[in-house]
């Protein structure tokens, strides 16, 4: 019978310490910038209650490079599963990470497929054509210049999409650039 109380008194600490952890923390945005090789970086904003903190986040995927930022420094950060461990020090961090796993090519078109959590938005290469999102519940943004599909209550997204030929989108610049008229002097 004592045994049983001390496991359940550690069940109990487990999960009192997880949801500590999530109530110190919370996640503003995400960011998803989705490069033409399919490759995407995702980028966390956080806002961190008391630090220093020990922080975990949840990732959309396994990353190849992952850092922190807290306080114009690079912190402490571990990965195990899909999970971001921050030793966060400043009540602003940034997480950042550079993933493969959110994009498959399908034929002629990419499929962007992810769980998510929280408010997110994607960007797509400037050659992309949208040809299908889910859900349909979505806002159109401009961040640092690019257009982003915004959603504001995440939990799966699936966008379809293709790259337009760079041949199209080098001769659509250059058709532009024939329609501005010229000027030319004349002597006579």
């Amino acid at each position: 019978m004592e045994s049983l109380h001390i496991l359940t008194a550690l069940l109990l600490v487990l999960l009192i310490s997880s949801v500590y952890a999530v109530q110190h923390a919370e996640v503003l945005i995400t960011y998803v910038r989705v490069y033409e090789d399919g490759s995407a970086e995702v980028v966390a904003y956080l806002r961190v209650y008391e630090p220093p903190k020990r922080v975990e986040v949840k990732l959309f995927a396994r990353p190849l490079y992952v850092e922190a930022l807290g306080g114009g420094q690079l912190l402490p950060v571990d990965v195990k599963e899909l999970t971001a461990l921050v030793v966060a020090t400043s009540e602003n961090v940034t997480l950042r990470y550079i993933t493969t796993e959110l994009t498959a090519k399908e034929c002629e078109h990419w499929v962007l497929n992810m769980t998510c959590y929280g408010v997110v938005a994607v960007s797509l290469p400037s050659s992309a054509y949208v040809l299908e999102v889910d859900p349909e519940d979505f806002d159109v943004v401009l961040i640092n210049g690019s257009v982003a599909l915004l959603f504001r209550t995440c939990s799966h997204v699936v966008i379809k999409y293709f790259l337009l030929p760079t041949a199209l989108t080098s001769a659509a610049q250059r058709s532009e650039q024939l329609r501005t008229p010229a000027t030319e002097s004349t002597s006579g």
